[in-house]
């Protein structure tokens, strides 16, 4: 069976840090508004945390996205193992149990 040890986390993690993230920016944005009319600096600032929450998204549809092909992976995985089984037991079968010709009469 397909084995899918190379992820190390789950998308359920990726997924609960980036709303957080999420959340924190939005927060952000919130409180930063008011005061960035006059101030560069905080302009800058202000900036810097509306393009935070779009990696935040991205991270979330991603996540999304991998979560959902590793389920189709996993189904389609399961059915070739058992295709694989199946050609083994009937092989192991013909090797073992050998027929000729002449063993049947017309």
């Amino acid at each position: 069976m397909l084995s899918l040890k190379w992820c190390e986390c789950s998308c359920t993690e990726i997924l609960l840090i980036a709303a957080l993230g999420l959340i924190v920016n939005i927060f952000s944005i919130k409180l930063l508004d008011p005061h960035t009319h006059n101030d560069l600096n905080l302009q800058g600032v202000f900036l810097h945390v509306i393009a935070d929450p779009v990696s935040c998204l991205s991270v979330i549809i991603a996540a999304l996205l991998v979560q959902r092909q590793l389920q189709f992976i996993h189904k389609r995985s399961h059915l070739i193992h058992k295709q694989l089984q199946f050609i083994h037991e009937r092989s192991f079968f013909l090797l073992t149990h050998p027929f000729h010709i002449t063993d049947y009469s017309f």
